[in-house]
């Protein structure tokens, strides 16, 4: 398995999966978020580089709805940059070994076959040279949707920074992540890296792949099991403790002893803490259940040992407010823009659950 830099924070918190003996469970996808993000990178990366624009996605209203409006934010914020010497979805590798980098021909998506052997690898979403400060620029999109956990990709940027860095020759590079929301205008938030914290990120990555492949760690359980997504999640012993738990709870499953279980009378704030974890990792556990279920009957129905015909089944929507041909209509009508606007209104704060901060610090 190829390492990249979108699992380097993972592999710092967590070296587990990335042990030689531990094997993977093949990966699915799972959210119709990630497919607005895809959805939203390819639009981006059409207008950067000049290329066709992608079809429509096939995304569930509310999600088409998101990507409609944040698209129209980045959009606009990338006419107002003029994006000379820009380049979207480049893909660079990254030597531990040597410490150099360079960049990957583009291919499929995430295609990243022609890069050297154990080198890790990354997509930049665009990437640009400041030849006056002598600095490498990484652009990444953070789309955010209300209730949408936070999402940090500090560790996959710096290695992104560095594969860039050593791949044009430069000694220092900018991290600007774009948050686009459906109802703000594109976000900047700029991060410089010099030379000194490029070598402490080509440390800090080279310690972690050591203990990984060397130190043999064990699962460490944590906030970053249900944060970041795991491709051991349904073989780590950890987390599907955690899902034995529950079953142990329902008077099914194992009668190995726990520190806690899964019950909704809390005893103290370090069960509360063990719960919130607890039901996020349980939740991603059953998305991958419901994809893989999805999966298997892709195809067509499928029959049991008992007869029993297993197919998808499909119910007829719900009616949608298409927003395009509403704002049509009422502006036909007469009606001013901040009528307009009046309709088309959020709240201003959603709640998004009870989640837990834990301190920051280092893991290992």
């Amino acid at each position: 398995m190829r390492m990249t830099m979108s699992r380097l924070a993972l592999l710092h918190e967590c070296g587990w999966w990335a042990r030689p003996d531990v094997t993977l469970p093949p990966e699915i996808e799972v959210r119709s978020e990630s497919t607005r993000g895809t959805a939203f990178a390819a639009k981006a990366e059409a207008k950067i580089n000049g290329t066709r624009m992608p079809d429509p996605p096939d995304l569930p209203a509310d999600e088409s709805e998101l990507l409609r409006r944040m698209w129209a934010h980045a959009s606009a914020w990338i006419d107002e940059q003029g994006w000379q010497g820009w380049r979207a979805e480049v893909a660079f590798w990254w030597d531990p070994r040597t410490d150099t980098g360079g960049e990957l021909p583009r291919g499929e998506h995430r295609d990243y076959s022609a890069a050297p052997a154990d080198s890790l690898c990354g997509t930049a979403d665009i990437v640009n040279v400041d030849q006056i400060t002598g600095e490498v620029i990484i652009y990444d999109w953070k789309t955010r949707a209300p209730g949408a956990p936070e999402v940090d990709a500090d560790h996959q940027l710096d290695g992104l920074a560095l594969a860039a860095a050593r791949a044009y020759g430069y000694h220092a590079a900018r991290v600007v992540t774009l948050e686009v929301t459906a109802d703000r205008a594109v976000r900047p938030i700029i991060r410089y890296i010099d030379v000194l914290e490029l070598a402490e990120i080509a440390s800090r990555i080279r310690r972690d792949l050591v203990f990984a492949s060397q130190e043999s760690p064990e699962p460490r359980d944590g906030s970053h099991c249900a944060r970041r997504y795991c491709p051991a999640l349904s073989v780590c012993p950890r987390t599907m403790g955690r899902v034995e738990s529950v079953m142990e709870a329902s008077g099914i499953g194992t009668t190995s002893p726990r520190r806690f279980l899964y019950n909704s009378v809390i005893q103290n704030p370090d069960h509360l803490l063990w719960m919130i974890e607890s039901r996020a990792i349980l939740r991603k556990h059953m998305e991958r259940v419901d994809a893989s279920i999805e999966a298997y009957v892709a195809d067509g129905e499928k029959t049991a040992s008992d007869g029993s015909v297993i197919r998808k089944t499909w119910r007829a929507g719900t009616p949608h407010l298409n927003r395009d041909a509403a704002i049509e209509l009422m502006q036909r009508k007469g009606a001013t823009e901040e009528e307009i606007g009046a309709c088309f209104t959020m709240a201003s704060r959603v709640s998004s659950g009870v989640r837990a901060f834990r301190p920051k610090g280092e893991t290992k």
